[in-house]
């Protein structure tokens, strides 16, 4: 960040937070020279990039950037989802896309995207790989498990219907090609709403998880589908998904839709365009009238008494 040298800076971000981050979660529990190094980073971001409206108020509080210089887009990976695209196998094995394309052509695919537990457990714990293959052979799908990098799962246990993806994978050039999503507390789950296909939440250890991290949206106000608990619960939760891709009845489409109008506006394949569009309009907007980069963050009051934090122009 030191070394950009004054150019603008666009955060694109990860993902819409359900879960807390930056100064809600650990940031402020940091040593005094790493929370410096946040504040300053926070100070020189001229632009982030969000999917809705919704995303501002965590993101500005999460990231200590102050709300106006928060602009609606989109996020330009859920693009991928579009037809339109010409998406480059950057970092997907070309065979990988083309065993998901064939099964896709023949079955439905089941992409599931868990989020990483700091407490050190798995979800490979919690997920009887057999008794969910099983019911994958009787919808006739398969799955797709792109696990956090940390994640355990050399061990996991192994079936004809589900697939471990590497750690390398983009799990956003498969998931394109998915027909039902099973996460729990990631951010994925707000972008794959630009879809419009059933998503299937696995939170086996809500009660556990959000005394942890903590959450900025209640979550059953958030849920676009079924909330499964245990192994039988999420089998169940996956047959009525996977009946509604083929036509059958689909309870939850009010609620997908709802949740998509709240957190995912945008039309996927535009966003890419509108981010260049904001970026254009903000380079070319005078130097005056740009509000202040960043807002106060807990360590304001922390530090009271500490020496004030450099300049930009020192720090340069």
């Amino acid at each position: 960040m030191g070394a950009t040298a004054g150019a603008t800076l666009v955060q694109l971000w990860h993902g819409l937070p359900l879960k807390t981050i930056g100064w809600d979660a650990e940031w402020a529990d940091e040593p005094w020279a790493v929370r410096r190094c946040h504040r300053y980073m926070a100070a020189e971001i001229d632009l982030v990039t969000v999917p809705s409206t919704a995303a501002i108020e965590p993101l500005s509080s999460g990231l200590g950037i102050d709300p106006e210089r928060f602009a609606v887009t989109g996020y330009p990976r859920t693009d991928v989802f579009t037809d339109e695209i010409d998406v480059p196998n950057v970092t997907v094995d070309e065979q990988v896309i083309e065993t998901v394309e064939a099964h896709g052509d023949e079955q439905r695919v089941v992409c599931y995207l868990p989020t990483y537990r700091r407490s050190g457990t798995s979800f490979v714990d919690a997920l009887d790989v057999e008794t969910v293959g099983e019911q994958l052979v009787d919808s006739d799908a398969q799955l797709y498990i792109k696990a956090h990098p940390y994640e355990p799962v050399s061990a996991a246990a192994d079936h004809p219907r589900v697939h471990w993806l590497p750690a390398s994978v983009d799990p956003y050039l498969v998931l394109g090609h998915a027909d039902v999503l099973v996460t729990d507390y990631s951010s994925v789950l707000f972008d794959y709403l630009a879809v419009d296909r059933p998503i299937v939440l696995f939170s086996y250890d809500r009660a556990e998880y959000i005394a942890e991290r903590g959450l900025y949206f209640e979550y059953e106000s958030i849920a676009p589908g079924p909330i499964a608990t245990d192994s039988p619960s999420l089998c169940s939760a996956l047959d009525d998904a996977l009946a509604a891709t083929r036509g059958q009845n689909d309870p939850y489409a009010t609620d997908r839709r709802r949740r998509r109008e709240r957190f995912c506006p945008i039309e996927a394949g535009d966003a890419a365009a509108a981010v260049h569009s904001e970026i254009r309009q903000r380079v070319f907007k005078p130097a005056e009238t740009e509000p202040s980069k960043s807002v106060d963050t807990p360590e304001t009051v922390d530090n009271a008494g500490e020496q004030p934090a450099s300049s930009t122009a020192e720090l340069r």
